[in-house]
């Protein structure tokens, strides 16, 4: 079964930062291989987040939860849990602090 080497060079074109995909010659023909291998391709977006208001979001918990039960602080966690998870696939979080706050 013979190789084909598919390298994908970053963008500094340095070989230390290159990753190298094996694929057999029917797997070239797939399309599903062909759509992995495009968003491989796609650059990844930075994450972003606001540092001061993930903090003041913090001190904010700190202070509200104190004196609270257990089952209070599970509602709690449970409510911020459900805020990250509706915002996962966003890689800015600044609109999530925001909307949280």
């Amino acid at each position: 079964m013979a190789f084909i080497d598919v390298v994908m060079i970053a963008e500094s074109d340095s070989v230390e930062n290159s990753t190298s995909l094996r694929l057999t010659r029917s797997m070239t023909g797939d399309t599903n291989v062909l759509k992995c291998l495009e968003i491989l391709e796609e650059p990844v977006p930075t994450f972003s987040v606001d540092s001061d208001s993930l903090s003041s979001l913090l001190d904010k918990a700190v202070s509200i939860s104190e004196g609270f039960s257990v089952l209070e602080l599970e509602k709690l966690y449970s409510s911020l849990a459900q805020k990250i998870y509706k915002h996962r696939m966003s890689y800015d979080r600044t609109e999530m602090l925001q909307v949280t706050s």
